[in-house]
């Protein structure tokens, strides 16, 4: 069994992805009104972030989530830009997927 303080920073680690996703799709629109020379740098830097943060945050997902590896791996065929790429944490699952996973006890988790 893993302990809490492990799956507690799983999680943690998956809603701060989430945050620069979406701080970064902010940017990205903000972006096409004022098309600046440094914005569109300081999108690259954050996109080069993200693709990092997500592929360590992958790598742990296999020891907490692995039945999720299917849904991953049919993202990556999508090839979805990395501030549109799921993470699949219990909340972005059905419960009947969640359950089916057995991951009902990680969404319970989450939700907390």
């Amino acid at each position: 069994m893993v302990p809490k303080s492990k799956v507690a920073q799983f999680l943690d680690r998956g809603f701060k992805i989430q945050e620069a996703q979406r701080k970064l799709k902010n940017l990205i629109r903000d972006t096409a009104e004022h098309e600046l020379q440094s914005r569109q740098n300081e999108i690259l830097t954050r996109k080069s972030k993200l693709r990092d943060q997500i592929s360590e945050f992958r790598k742990s997902q296999k020891d907490f989530m692995c039945k999720v590896g299917d849904k991953v791996a049919a993202q990556s065929t999508a090839a979805p830009a990395i501030q549109d790429e799921r993470l699949y944490l219990p909340s972005d699952l059905t419960q009947i997927e969640r359950q089916q996973m057995a991951l009902v006890d990680l969404g319970v988790e989450e939700e907390r």
